[in-house]
């Protein structure tokens, strides 16, 4: 098994009703954090509209950051492409990449959220189209010296982009995939995936999907594993962890369910969202001895966390671990200790243990 990379995924999230200014210099905190414990990357949110994430254009973040680091990548876990003009969101990658020196992820996807859909006035039924219609035209951009596009909702004459990323061909794409349909996509086009919110047996039968359509399609080599985006909390007990993040967690989940389920309920998401109609109900039943018991969290002492990363390493190949390590209104101070238990006593564990592993 090759080495699992462990990553920080940051929602910038508004629960404590606290200046934004200090929101936005916490997350830019705990990236140079991230840098200093050895995480490879760090990963930023794009949302609208709620508190659930007050970081609607993380590449304003993304570049704060390149500018106080000077190893760690990041990337966008998402771009939200239906909402932006795919040649703005071409340029705008291309300038990060190098600003950064090359250490820029691009991460992407269609978007899950209903009311940012409808406040931006884009038809969610809409999502996929537009979202396979923008990245064809963004890998162009990055890796054609000139083209034109005629497309269903986007048509330009012959252009080409100034400035071009600096690694080449393009920065690494990642994609949101959860559905089917969309891991098949993925594979076809042989790009990794990265996932959040299924149990791992979803997550084990989805990526044999994805292998068997990555075979198909003639790539060489075997598939790549997945990123997993998992809730971390580390303490020194099971017990404070439990008392740390029983109450912030629950509020967050509640957050997390208004946000993504319609007004008038999940059976009413377009014919495009229909794996989600199961999915939401029962993430809404779950109580928070549910999620603990479940493998959706990595929370608890740092053997009870390293168990858990490697049983999911076990049920699929785990390319990258994506810690979301601040959620709710978890205190900061509280999140770093986290983070740094995390690195010192559980990273090197999970390594340990997967070392020779075949995949």
């Amino acid at each position: 098994m090759g080495k699992v990379q462990f990553s920080l995924f940051h929602l910038a999230q508004d629960a404590s009703g606290r200046p934004y200014e200090e929101l936005y210099a916490e997350a830019l905190e705990l990236g140079v954090l991230a840098e200093r414990l050895g995480f490879d990357a760090v990963w930023l949110a794009e949302h609208h509209f709620s508190n659930f994430s007050v970081s609607p254009s993380p590449n304003l973040l993304m570049a704060a950051l390149f500018e106080r680091t000077e190893r760690i990548r990041v990337g966008n876990m998402i771009n939200v492409l239906p909402f932006h003009h795919p040649l703005r969101a071409a340029e705008e990658a291309a300038m990060l990449d190098r600003l950064s020196g090359g250490r820029l992820n691009f991460g992407v996807g269609r978007g899950i959220q209903p009311k940012e859909f409808e406040r931006m006035g884009v038809p969610m039924a809409e999502s996929r189209e537009r979202f396979l219609e923008s990245l064809d035209v963004i890998v162009k951009a990055w890796t054609q010296k000139s083209f034109s596009h005629e497309g269903k909702y986007y048509r330009f004459a012959e252009l080409s982009l100034y400035p071009t990323p600096l690694q080449k061909p393009h920065p690494p794409i990642v994609l949101s995939a959860t559905s089917p349909d969309t891991l098949r996509f993925a594979a076809e086009k042989g790009y990794p995936t990265a996932t959040m919110f299924l149990p791992a047996p979803k997550i084990a039968e989805g990526y044999e999907v994805y292998r068997a359509r990555w075979k198909e399609s003639g790539h060489p080599g075997e598939a790549p594993g997945i990123s997993l985006c998992r809730h971390m909390y580390v303490a020194p007990t099971n017990e404070e962890a439990r008392r740390d993040t029983e109450e912030t967690l629950m509020g967050y989940w509640r957050t997390l369910l208004q946000v993504g389920i319609p007004a008038d309920g999940p059976q009413s998401l377009p014919e495009a969202y229909k794996f989600y109609t199961g999915l939401y109900p029962m993430l809404g039943s779950l109580t928070y001895d549910d999620l603990l018991n479940s493998d959706l969290l990595v929370f608890g002492d740092p053997e009870t966390c390293v168990e858990k990363i490697t049983r999911h390493a076990d049920a699929f190949p785990l390319d990258e671990f994506l810690c979301l390590a601040a959620f709710g209104a978890l205190p900061h101070a509280k999140v770093k200790r986290s983070m740094e238990l995390f690195a010192k006593e559980v990273v090197p564990e999970v390594r340990r243990r997967l070392a020779g592993r075949k995949s």
